[in-house]
């Protein structure tokens, strides 16, 4: 019998992501798993709910933060060592905020993936790049799909990407589509928030792109129609805009 894929996981938030992944091996429904964890803000408590998911996994959680190292190649070998410690196949970034360097983009070329809580465009002007990220995308997205006053707008999605040089420029890989309804906004209140009704969509594909790694069915999509018209791109840009002035950390 074949050996699961070995996958390494690097968080910067709760982790609830990984730890859905997790549950799913542990139950034998993931033909994935997962030997250690990176976190770059252990203060957010990802590393403790992932040991509280799986046991097994206290003392192969590490914190490698960019503040530690004295450049982006040193930070990226820092995670490099770690991974080829436990024989990684696959690094999955989930809620990863920090910059991927790019010795680690060229070590994993083709095996290094990213959950995006909004829709992409690789190439082409869209709802990712290095300042959007977490809450931003999310409400980059919101603003503009109720901003442009088309019906066929209001919508969102969770993405998974390949990791490449260019922050969010990597292949789609997965996407899950979710209706943005009139009473979405980016509270956290449950009944409301857009974040919390997008998450669950996030956890099952990141959990399908994994499957696909690791049956060998992983397929690039690509678009037959541009993400945002040109008619768009003042509106698109007026949406990020505003959603980087209300979330500058993501």
């Amino acid at each position: 019998m074949k050996d699961q894929l070995r996958a390494l996981s690097l968080i910067s938030g709760g982790g609830s992501t990984l730890c859905y992944a997790i549950e799913k091996s542990l139950r034998g429904e993931l033909p994935v798993t997962f030997p250690c964890v990176i976190s770059d803000k252990p203060e957010e408590g990802g590393l403790d709910n992932v040991v509280k998911t799986n046991p097994s996994l206290a003392g192969h959680v590490y914190v490698v933060r960019r503040c530690d190292y004295p450049d982006k190649f040193a930070f990226g070998e820092a995670k490099l060592k770690i991974a080829r410690k436990y024989a990684i196949d696959l690094i999955t970034q989930n809620g990863w905020l920090a910059y991927t360097p790019p010795n680690v983009v060229e070590a994993y070329r083709g095996r290094i993936i990213n959950q995006h809580p909004a829709p992409l465009d690789p190439g082409f002007p869209d709802f990712g790049g290095s300042k959007m990220r977490g809450k931003t995308a999310q409400c980059a997205r919101l603003l503009y799909a109720r901003a442009t006053q088309k019906p066929e707008e209001l919508w969102t999605c969770a993405t998974v990407h390949r990791v490449v040089e260019k922050v969010d420029g990597g292949a789609i890989l997965g996407e899950r589509r979710l209706e943005i309804l009139p009473h979405h906004d980016m509270t956290d209140k449950p009944e409301h928030s857009l974040p919390k009704a997008l998450l669950p969509l996030e956890h099952e594909l990141v959990v399908d792109v994994l499957r696909q790694f690791a049956e060998g069915t992983v397929k690039e999509i690509v678009r037959e129609h541009r993400l945002i018209s040109p008619s768009n791109l003042k509106i698109l840009e007026d949406a990020k805009r505003a959603a980087i002035d209300v979330f500058r950390n993501g």
